[in-house]
């Protein structure tokens, strides 16, 4: 394990504020941000105002 400060995101990972964009029921990842209901399985990822 090295002393050295990271100068570099490159080897850090994927943020976590993307964590939303998983779907917990099947793990798919929303790339496109399009909504509340998970692409591959239409799990609810969030619940809009509207739908409330």
């Amino acid at each position: 394990m090295s002393d050295e400060p990271v100068t570099s995101h490159d080897d850090v990972g994927d943020p976590a504020c993307w964590a939303n964009r998983v779907c917990l029921r099947c793990g798919a990842f929303d790339e496109e941000n399009r909504g509340s209901r998970c692409a591959v399985c239409g799990y609810v990822l969030s619940i809009d105002a509207d739908e409330a």
